[in-house]
């Protein structure tokens, strides 16, 4: 797992999940989607908008089930949706704790193209459908997904938003499952030391940084982080 699957895995935390869920922000100005349910995916955007939607609920199984994925990788999908939840609290424990200027300095270096905290989020991203299969782009060409409609119904496909490979083991799947939940758990341990004594957002920044790549089996910090 030290291969591909992990190095693509990390690639996509830090620069999709990690870097655009601001969600908790939805809830905490008291408007976004969070009061809206899933609907059928009879669109590519509706897919997308439905992944939003289940990560503000924080609903699991209504995520994975957004997916197109065989069964192996849905335990893999659920792992994924936790350490997106534990990142969805953190950011709206920063936010609480050091406001605006705190998420400032939480949020450097994450992709705004992929901010799902803005309702026009999707504005950011171009879709090509052909037939049964889209692609959607983000603006700047930064992430890349693929997309496919089965019994009318658009999912979005797990082994390429997960960074998996037709011939990924399914134990190199269940070592990427662990390196989610010990994100997850790094995440809410750093958590904790929110609003101490002694801990600014950098300090707490800095020490987040430095916790997901111990976690994630990472090899550097990104350069805005300061050692």
């Amino acid at each position: 797992m030290k291969g591909i699957v992990m190095k693509n895995s990390i690639v996509k935390i830090l620069t999709f999940v990690g870097c655009a869920l601001l969600v908790a922000g939805c809830g905490d100005k008291g408007g976004g989607t969070s009061a809206k349910a899933p609907r059928k995916a009879t669109e590519p955007r509706g897919a997308l908008e439905n992944m939003q939607l289940t990560i503000l609920a924080g609903d699991k199984k209504a995520f994975v089930d957004c997916f197109e994925a065989a069964e192996k990788e849905k335990y893999l999908l659920g792992a994924f949706c936790e350490y997106v939840i534990a990142m969805s609290q953190f950011d709206q424990a920063m936010r609480k704790a050091y406001g605006e200027e705190g998420i400032k300095e939480t949020t450097r270096g994450r992709d705004p193209a992929m901010n799902f905290n803005s309702e026009n989020w999707l504005n950011e991203v171009s879709i090509k459908v052909e037939g049964d299969k889209a692609s959607i782009v983000t603006k700047g060409g930064g992430e890349t997904w693929q997309l496919v409609r089965k019994d009318g119904l658009w999912k979005i496909r797990a082994e390429n938003m997960l960074g998996l490979r037709k011939d990924t083991s399914d134990e190199n799947i269940e070592q990427a499952t662990k390196m989610y939940q010990a994100m997850a758990k790094a995440v809410n341990d750093v958590k904790q030391k929110i609003g101490q004594p002694g801990y600014t957002a950098e300090k707490v920044n800095k020490e987040f940084v430095w916790a997901m790549v111990k976690a994630s089996g990472g090899p550097s910090i990104p350069s805005y982080i300061p050692k």
